[in-house]
C-alpha cells in the first residue's frame, strides 16, 4: 500500500503539466523544455530556501555536505565533518549545477536542433516557462512562512530528492530517445520518459520512507537475506538498527552550530 501511495504521488506530479499538453495539443517538446525550466527553477529556489534555513535555525547540518550527510550513520563520526556554514549550499550547487547542464544539452539537441521530440511552437516554450516559473516560486512563497519549524532533515530530504529527481529524469529522456527511435513518434519519448520518471521516483521515495521507518514487508525483507546470505530476523535487525543510527545522526543535524561546535558559531 505504501509503495502505491509513493507511486501515485509520483505520478501527480507529472500528470497535471502533460494533461494540459495534451488538451491543447502542444508538441512533446513543449513537455520536455518544460521539466528542463523547471530543474532550472529549482537551481534558484532551493538554494534560497537553504540560505534563509541557515540563517533562521543556524542548523549543525549546513556546515557538512550532501553526500556527508547522506553517507553518515554515526553521530561520533559528525564532529570531523563540519567545515563551513555554505558547505551544504555548495555541495547543492555544485551537484545541481552540473546535472542541470547536462539535462539541459540533451534538451537543446533533443527539441532543437534534431527535433526528436516533435515541432516545437515558441508560443508554448514561453508558457512552459511561466507555468514553470509562477509554480516553483508560488512553492517557495509557501515554504518562506514555515522554513524556521523545519527540522534540518526535512530541508536535506526535499534537496536530496530534487537532485535524485534530476538523475532520473536524464536515464528518462536517454531510455525516451530510443524508444522514439523505434516507434517513430515523439509521444513515445515523453511516454517512456514520465513511465520511468514515475517508477524511479516512486521507488526511490518508498526505499527511503521504510528505511527511515525501519521496518519493510516479508518479501523484500526474504529478497534481501537470501541476497546477503542472512536470516530475515538479522535483516530487519539491521535494518532497525541502522534508521536508529541515523534518526540520531539527523537529531544532531537538527540541532545549532553553537551547541555541536561553538568554535564555529
Amino acid at each position: 500500500m505504501a509503495l502505491a501511495l509513493h507511486l501515485l504521488y509520483a505520478l501527480l506530479m507529472v500528470l497535471l503539466p502533460t494533461a494540459e499538453a495534451i488538451y491543447h495539443e502542444r508538441s512533446p517538446a513543449a513537455l520536455l523544455f518544460l521539466f528542463w525550466v523547471e530543474s532550472m527553477m529549482l537551481l534558484l529556489t532551493h538554494p534560497a530556501r537553504i540560505v534563509m534555513h541557515r540563517y533562521l535555525t543556524r542548523a549543525t547540518g549546513h556546515y557538512a555536505t550532501m553526500n556527508q550527510i547522506s553517507a553518515m550513520r554515526s553521530v561520533a563520526s559528525l564532529p570531523s565533518l563540519l567545515a563551513t556554514p555554505n558547505t551544504f549550499l555548495k555541495s547543492f550547487l555544485g551537484l545541481t549545477a552540473a546535472f542541470t547542464l547536462v539535462h539541459g544539452v540533451f534538451i537543446a539537441l533533443i527539441v532543437f536542433v534534431f527535433k526528436i521530440s516533435g515541432p516545437f511552437v515558441w508560443r508554448d516554450m514561453q508558457i512552459a516557462i511561466y507555468w514553470a516559473v509562477v509554480m516553483q516560486l508560488g512553492f517557495l512563497l509557501i515554504d518562506v512562512f514555515t522554513l524556521s519549524r523545519w527540522p534540518f532533515f526535512r530541508l536535506h530530504v526535499t534537496v536530496a530528492s530534487s537532485v535524485r529527481r534530476l538523475l532520473v529524469t536524464q536515464f528518462g529522456i536517454i531510455f525516451g530517445v530510443l524508444m522514439a527511435a523505434i516507434t517513430k513518434s515523439p509521444w513515445a519519448l515523453v511516454g517512456t520518459f514520465i513511465a520511468f520518471r514515475v517508477i524511479i521516483d516512486g521507488f526511490l521515495e518508498w526505499s527511503v520512507s521504510a528505511h527511515r521507518r525501519g521496518r519493510i514487508s516479508d518479501r523484500f525483507a526474504r529478497a534481501i537475506a537470501k541476497k546477503e546470505n542472512k536470516s530475515v530476523e538479522q535483516v530487519r535487525e539491521d535494518l532497525r538498527q541502522s534508521s536508529k543510527d541515523e534518526r540520531e545522526a539527523y537529531e544532531l543535524f537538527n540541532k545549532p552550530i553553537s551547541e555541536v561546535r561553538p568554535d564555529l558559531a
